[in-house]
């Protein structure tokens, strides 16, 4: 995401006082360039600032990667086949004036049809002896 700072001071974004959501998470992002283990922790995570006029982009994801045998995962979410799966990021902002909670709703993620049958999970038929010819 690209904030910018429309006013004539610096502000903070308490990413670590905020929120995403997306599919079935809900809670503290995580952001580009945190460490896996910090994931989901919000004293480890770290505030944006961005100075008056400025702009700051900044890479979000929920915060719930997994350790595997082959290393970190990102989290996931399942994505939804009916085009209703949308992010909704809840964040705090700080400035010398005090602080307000800011919403933003991302419009409906929509994959096209030719990425959903690719993936689309189809259930093999049981193997039936009676069904066999003999």
């Amino acid at each position: 995401m690209e904030f910018k700072n429309l006013t004539d001071e610096p502000i903070a974004i308490k990413w670590g006082q905020s929120a995403i959501h997306l599919g079935n998470y809900y809670g503290v992002p995580f952001l580009g360039g945190m460490k896996y283990k910090d994931a989901g922790n919000p004293s480890m995570t770290p505030d944006t600032l961005i100075p008056p006029w400025g702009v700051q982009e900044v890479t979000l994801f929920h915060g719930n990667p997994k350790w595997t045998s082959s290393g970190w995962q990102d989290g996931y979410t399942y994505v939804r086949t009916d085009d209703t799966l949308n992010a909704e990021i809840i964040m705090k902002v700080e400035s010398s004036s005090g602080s307000k909670y800011y919403n933003y709703k991302t419009p409906n993620m929509i994959l096209p049809s030719y990425v959903v049958e690719k993936y689309r999970y189809v259930e093999e038929p049981e193997d039936n002896e009676d069904d066999d010819i003999r």
